[in-house]
């Protein structure tokens, strides 16, 4: 079989290369190229290949790295979202064009370093994502955009591995420089600082000045940036007053944030005006009646146990109930939807 596998020059993909390699496959590495300070990943990648012995692409997509993942990520934060950007660039260009570049190139199937798994239901004739088995590193939350078209494509055999730390020894095994490479931390386009330096210089009205204000208009004090800020957030709030506050709304054309008391930062109904099915046999039963699902409000989040119904079958529009409020659920964050283990959807947030 011939694979292709997303080469970023760390341990997660390289061992997913070297795994399937070893197994008589025939492999070759795809790296996308997104930004211009990605030279050591880039050359990782290419020193991962050549070590594996395997083709390898580097595949400039810087353009539409900027377009359709930062573009996004900074009117998302200028609107008063909190964004994350994995989810535009797994949906756009990793199981996007990349896959189909992939395919282009002769590959049979296609395989990332996300830690989740890939199902088939052989009833259905249906591909589904499942939570991994080292759920400290589960990755399928990012996912849930995916249809079936990328699914019978896609393999990702990290979902099986126990923990990190027998892939480093798995890789250790053939090469040990690559194995005492740290895990990448952050966004990965941010060269230093975080969201708020980032987005200051590109002068972005989200880093600009503005004031705090209460739940009834007072102002409370200023701000230095609505990026700074999150929904839920009690730390870096510097006023002086009495009550104490927390974070509980952020509105990018007032370039105002909103302070109040945490009980108003709790809801147990969600709506959703988008929301994307893995399977088509899921969506059609939640359009018929409500369906049990266990919710994720953001890739970190407890579960919640709850109920999805289908409002508009054409959208989808659904509506969450759940058993017990969940806090701070944040415009820009993906919320996810579980049967069991198994991923069956979800969409981004948006308030009301």
């Amino acid at each position: 079989m011939k694979i292709a596998v997303a080469l970023s020059g760390g341990i997660d993909s390289a061992s997913t290369a070297l795994q399937f390699k070893q197994a008589g496959h025939d492999v070759f590495g795809l790296t996308m190229f997104l930004f211009d300070h990605q030279e050591k990943e880039l050359s990782a990648a290419k020193e991962v290949a050549a070590e594996i012995g395997i083709a390898h692409h580097i595949i400039d997509y810087r353009d539409a790295f900027e377009q359709q993942v930062i573009s996004p990520f900074i009117s998302a934060y200028e609107s008063g979202e909190t964004p994350n950007p994995c989810l535009y660039c797994n949906k756009s260009l990793k199981y996007g064009k990349l896959l189909e570049q992939a395919l282009a190139l002769g590959a049979d199937k296609f395989a990332t370093g996300h830690y989740a798994k890939v199902l088939y239901d052989e009833t259905t004739k249906t591909y589904a994502i499942a939570r991994a088995v080292n759920t400290r590193k589960d990755q399928s939350y990012n996912l849930y955009q995916l249809t079936q078209h990328e699914l019978k494509h896609l393999i990702l055999p990290l979902g099986t591995v126990p923990s990190k730390e027998m892939l480093r020894s798995f890789f250790a095994t053939y090469h040990k420089t690559h194995t005492d490479k740290k895990e990448s931390q952050g966004i990965c386009f941010i060269k230093r600082g975080g969201p708020s330096h980032f987005l200051k210089s590109r002068g972005s009205s989200a880093s600009q000045k503005g004031p705090f204000i209460s739940e009834d208009g007072t102002i409370l004090g200023w701000h230095k940036g609505i990026s700074g800020y999150t929904l839920g957030q009690k730390k870096g709030i510097d006023i002086h007053h009495e009550a104490s506050h927390v974070v509980t709304g952020i509105d990018g054309k007032r370039n105002t944030v909103m302070l109040g008391q945490e009980a108003s930062l709790y809801t147990d109904v969600l709506h959703m005006t988008t929301f994307n099915f893995l399977s088509p046999t899921i969506k059609k039963m939640a359009s018929t009646k409500a369906i049990a699902v266990r919710v994720k409000t953001s890739q970190w989040s407890p579960f919640y146990e709850g109920s999805l119904s289908v409002v508009c079958e054409h959208t989808p529009h659904v509506t969450l109930h759940l058993k017990t409020p969940a806090r701070a659920v944040t415009p820009g964050q993906a919320i996810v939807c579980y049967q069991g283990d198994i991923l069956i959807g979800g969409g981004k947030f948006q308030k009301r």
